[in-house]
């Protein structure tokens, strides 16, 4: 996987692209895996590595174009009550995730549930002020959370949510089995 990061990021970037600062991108990837799954601030992405705000949003558009990561958009029927314009972040590739960070196995499980569902159709997650959120939204009619163990408590909580957007079929899918709770989807079938 080394050999892949490295020819992308020495070879790939220089044939279609003017940038020619590599070590910039690949400190800009590495963050950006470290924060897989959780809402992109271009901002705080320039802070943290120093790059300028637009360069960021341009290497971004660069890796979104190159299908090394995707920006999830958000699901917003309600501009007043949702969070507006805070794509989350996602790695196309599970191998390369685990290359560029070390992330918890609820971040790996989560990205490579949406690394299997993006092929479903279109993907979108929602997400209120108050920080309840519903990990994607498939075709605007299908809500998912991901949990590495389900509970009866997770599905209450998916549908009371999924509510306010008016979908009404709740999956919610789990990496464990639960000895208590079986609702769930198996995330080994979802591909």
């Amino acid at each position: 996987m080394n050999d892949v990061l490295s020819s992308y990021l020495n070879i790939d970037i220089k044939n279609i692209s003017d940038i020619r600062d590599q070590k910039n991108i690949h400190k800009l990837l590495k963050m950006l895996a470290a924060r897989t799954g959780t809402r992109l601030d271009y901002s705080k992405m320039s802070s943290l590595t120093g790059i300028s705000r637009p360069s960021v949003y341009n290497y971004i558009e660069l890796l979104q174009n190159t299908f090394v990561i995707t920006r999830l958009p958000v699901l917003a029927k309600n501009p007043d009550r949702e969070i507006v314009k805070a794509p989350k972040i996602f790695i196309n590739d599970n191998g390369l995730l685990n290359q560029l960070a070390e992330v918890s196995s609820g971040v790996q499980f989560e990205n490579a549930v949406f690394n299997q569902l993006k092929f479903h159709g279109k993907l979108q997650y929602y997400s209120l002020k108050t920080g309840k959120e519903i990990d994607f939204i498939l075709n605007g009619k299908t809500a998912l959370e991901v949990k590495e163990t389900a509970t009866p408590q997770d599905l209450n909580q998916l549908k009371n949510l999924s509510k306010n957007i008016n979908i009404s079929k709740n999956i919610i899918v789990s990496r464990h089995p639960s000895p208590t709770f079986r609702d769930f989807v198996w995330g080994g079938d979802l591909g």
